[in-house]
């Protein structure tokens, strides 16, 4: 794993992006970006670097994952749902937790499970984005 530093142009802001390198300036991203939805885990991006030193992304590149952002409610137990985050870990799943209540699940998108129905059947107490 490697970081980069990286200029995001539509948000104005600089960041660190958490990726695995896959060839020379083309990268995967391991985190999910809770504020800018094009950053999604496993969304591979091709690169350069610009005068300043920072990694411009000049491509994102479609990637076999998807991605679903929900807001937990503020009495939802993030401990309560550890059963789930096994499941989406044993699929090849990943469960982020931003800011205490900004979930990030990106699953393949061959996933075994309906993430709404499995929202609504165990009632889980979250708003999705």
């Amino acid at each position: 794993m490697k970081k980069i530093k990286h200029f995001n142009k539509r948000l104005g802001c600089f960041s660190e992006l958490e990726v695995i390198e896959i060839e020379d300036n083309v990268y995967e991203l391991v985190f999910s970006d809770p504020f800018d939805y094009r950053y999604n885990t496993g969304t591979i991006i091709k690169t350069r670097i610009n005068s300043d030193g920072f990694y411009e992304i000049i491509d994102f590149r479609k990637s076999n994952r998807v991605t679903y952002r929900f807001f937990a409610a503020l009495d939802q137990n993030l401990k309560d749902l550890e059963i789930f985050i096994e499941e989406f870990h044993k699929h090849g799943g990943k469960f982020q937790v931003d800011f205490g209540g900004i979930i990030s699940v990106t699953v393949p998108k061959d996933f075994p499970y309906d993430i709404d129905k499995v929202i609504k059947e165990f009632a889980i107490k979250v708003t999705k984005i």
